[in-house]
């Protein structure tokens, strides 16, 4: 860690005097992928830390941002995903304006490429769709989930023309007045459906088994508006039907040991789980049977000086405070590997 300090003061010399983000260093201290709560505290930790430090995200926020009511963040008693996820960026991008204070460098809009991370003569080599190669003494995987979807036809041209969606938070104004089918029975259907009922009165939940399985009192909301819910149970999803601009017109469905049916509507919401964003690792990183990144109690994965955290991990509890103090422990468990590694 000498050698880095040494860096350090001699890139905060050239931020004085030129006022200008110096180049981002051929060989930083760590980089982290993803911007959701585990990677935006990690970010945050490492940079104050004094670590050279590389954020590289498409997007801010993660599945945070999709949340429309977030009431257990400690000391904020009510707030939704994209207000939080805001709060989130704001801290990063303050560090990053330090510039006579913290070596701390953002790739935004890039993501990296399949097969894109490496070990390249102990150090890491990443290299983004944008083109760009980074390496790193360490690195940290914070990125999270995406949503699942089903695999079916008609789904990516109505993703296309955007009248099949993922969030209610980001998408539910869209559907003013349209009769609307919510794909799932557990807590994220419930709540899109929920969010939904603010814009139009007409809602169907389809679920492939017998019962809603997400919280009572979200499962209680939705049965007792009978005027506005109706849940079909052992129902499966077929296919999106699509008018002649692949605009959602209805979809086929069919119930247990029925024949197959058509049902009309103006617009799809596919809840039905979450997958780890993890195909782009391949096998860099032991995954488990559900492509969730293995690591120990202190974030350490299978490669030694690659640390993990938040969603994306077989940890058991998917919360945001959970994930912030993953992210901090990986930042942390970086910072104490990079001074008990001789050989940097």
């Amino acid at each position: 860690m000498q050698q880095n300090h040494h860096n350090q003061r001699d890139w905060s010399a050239q931020r004085v005097a030129g006022g200008t983000k110096p180049p981002i260093p051929p060989l930083l201290d760590v980089i982290i992928i993803g911007a959701g709560p585990a990677g935006i505290t990690a970010t945050v930790y490492a940079a104050r830390r004094g670590l050279q430090t590389l954020l590289i995200t498409g997007d801010i926020g993660g599945q945070m941002r999709m949340s429309a009511d977030i009431q257990n963040w400690t000391g904020t008693t009510h707030s939704t995903g994209p207000v939080l996820s805001q709060l989130f960026y704001d801290h990063v991008q303050l560090l990053w304006k330090q510039q006579d204070t913290f070596d701390l460098w953002l790739a935004e809009g890039d993501r990296v490429t399949p097969g894109g991370v490496q070990q390249v003569d102990g150090h890491f080599s990443l290299t983004t769709e944008g083109g760009q190669q980074y390496r790193s003494r360490t690195l940290i995987l914070a990125v999270g989930k995406h949503p699942r979807s089903l695999g079916i036809p008609g789904e990516e041209a109505a993703r296309r023309t955007k009248t099949l969606s993922f969030s209610g938070t980001m998408d539910a104004a869209l559907y003013r007045g349209k009769h609307v089918v919510v794909i799932g029975g557990g807590n994220s259907a419930l709540e899109t459906a929920l969010q939904l009922e603010k814009f139009t009165g007409t809602i169907t939940l389809c679920t492939d088994i017998d019962r809603l399985i997400g919280d009572q009192v979200l499962i209680d909301q939705i049965l007792e508006r009978t005027q506005t819910f109706t849940v079909r149970y052992k129902t499966h999803t077929e296919a999106i039907l699509l008018d002649e601009h692949d605009r959602v017109r209805g979809i086929a469905l069919r119930e247990d040991g029925g024949p197959r049916q058509e049902l009309g509507c103006e617009g799809v919401f596919e809840q039905i789980g979450q997958s780890p964003s993890t195909g782009f690792l391949q096998s860099f990183v032991a995954l488990d049977d559900h492509g969730q990144i293995i690591t120990d109690r202190d974030t350490h994965t299978s490669v030694e000086g690659c640390f993990a955290a938040g969603d994306c991990t077989i940890q058991k509890h998917k919360q945001v405070i959970v994930a912030a103090g993953q992210g901090a422990m990986a930042a942390l468990e970086s910072y104490y590997y990079l001074q008990n590694t001789t050989s940097l």
